[in-house]
């Protein structure tokens, strides 16, 4: 009877630890809420224009690189090119829709992403140049590493790991 008790706990303890593992040592990304990514479009624009980072147009359910991004006051005129695979990640939200990445692989490049959103506009084709008037922008998202949701999953991670060891070291203890 102790001995199925025992068995029972040990096996919700190795199931526990199994759906942790899981969810531990991942990477996330999220929308920034710094003050100059969520100003004016134009000094947005302006902002990450000058951190050289990587822009795209969200039109509809179409997207397209935007190449030599150049900044007016009312406007930006750009040339729109095919959106290569490894930024088409925030697409869908991430790895199964949680905003996730691998540090290790081509997406990591989320984190250098500007996603600008327009009024759907049919003249927007790949292989031309364009000019997107800031009153047509619905919002803009500016990616980062999200430190604090992918620091406690490596914390997680790391108590996961350990968690077998510190089991293992118990049980020979007690017998």
């Amino acid at each position: 009877m102790k001995t199925n008790k025992l068995l029972h706990i040990h096996s919700c303890i190795i199931a526990f630890v199994i759906l942790l593992s899981l969810q531990s040592c991942m990477n996330y990304y999220k929308i920034s809420k710094a003050p100059e990514n969520t100003s004016t479009p134009e000094k947005t624009i302006e902002t990450n224009v000058n951190r050289q980072r990587y822009f795209i147009l969200r039109n509809g359910d179409s997207a397209y690189h935007m190449d030599n991004v150049k900044n007016f006051n009312d406007s930006l005129i750009c040339s729109l090119e095919t959106l290569p695979t490894e930024h088409r990640l925030h697409l869908k939200n991430g790895r199964s829709g949680n905003m996730r990445f691998k540090k290790y692989k081509p997406e990591a490049v989320v984190l250098t992403e500007v996603h600008i959103y327009e009024i759907p506009d049919n003249n927007a084709k790949q292989g031309i140049d364009y000019t997107l008037m800031y009153n047509k922008i619905q919002k803009i998202e500016v990616l980062e590493k999200n430190k604090s949701r992918t620091t406690r999953s490596y914390i997680i991670g790391g108590i996961v790991i350990a968690a077998p060891f510190v089991f293992m070291i118990a049980a020979m203890i007690t017998y």
